[in-house]
């Protein structure tokens, strides 16, 4: 692997970006982005009905904080009280800026994904793909445990090393943010994964890994082009040429 793999990382992570929706300030911002209910018990890894209500209440009672709560469109499809807790949460929003507009907490569904990654100081996902998303921009993370003992849930790597946020410490989400956010000791295990996985994910050096990759490669391309410039070129044949044959129906 070490002779035919070059580590890149992940230089979409360089790139996230789309203006943001509120001005920012003093506010520690969290991004609450949980998948949906599932359509089986292995699959069960949406926390909105049991982390969900919880953990927005926690932060939109602060004066400290900013949720941005970023639901998979599928949220509630197939539960009615996933639903439920989903349109409680996002009710639970509106309300919260109603009666103070500044505090500018943000449910977002809209399409661009990116900024959301990036703008957060800490961010709360479930098992899915946006774990890695995260993970890639080494900023802190915190992964919603499955209540369902059936989850299926590899922790034979990062999983097995992250910071869990179980339904019984949903209302605590505030501490456990900012022990994540400012603990050597978090901090340190969350730099370890994210350069075990992507390298180093300061901004801007994925990019120019992949740069150097493409370069290196194309420049090696290019040298045994020359080292072969002599040689008999060779005519491509088509493996299947001869099943087109005798497939084709017999004309008369």
């Amino acid at each position: 692997m070490e002779k035919k793999a070059i580590p890149i990382g992940r230089p979409q992570a360089d790139h996230f970006a789309g203006e943001l929706p509120y001005t920012p300030d003093a506010r520690t911002v969290i991004l609450y982005a949980p998948t949906w209910e599932g359509d089986r018990e292995a699959a069960a890894y949406g926390s909105i009905a049991t982390h969900g209500v919880a953990l927005a209440k926690a932060v939109l009672a602060s004066d400290k904080h900013r949720l941005i709560y970023r639901p998979h469109p599928r949220s509630g499809v197939a539960d009615d009280e996933y639903k439920n807790a989903n349109v409680a949460i996002i009710a639970a929003i509106a309300e919260a800026n109603e009666t103070d507009p500044s505090v500018q907490h943000i449910y977002d569904d809209g399409k661009e994904l990116g900024w959301q990654l990036v703008a957060a100081d800490v961010a709360i996902t479930d098992v899915s793909a946006m774990v890695y998303d995260r993970l890639a921009t080494g900023k802190p993370l915190i992964i919603a445990r499955p209540v369902s003992p059936l989850a299926d849930i590899d922790e034979a790597g990062y999983l097995g090393a992250c910071e869990w946020l179980y339904a019984d410490r949903a209302g605590d989400i505030l501490a456990i943010a900012e022990r994540v956010q400012f603990d050597e000791s978090a901090r340190e295990s969350l730099g370890y994964w994210a350069e075990r996985h992507f390298g180093d994910t300061s901004p801007g050096s994925a990019t120019i890994r992949f740069h150097d990759a493409v370069e290196s490669l194309v420049a090696l391309w290019h040298r045994h082009a020359q080292l072969h410039i002599g040689d008999r070129q060779a005519t491509e044949v088509d493996p299947f040429e001869d099943d087109d044959e005798e497939e084709s129906p017999a004309t008369e």
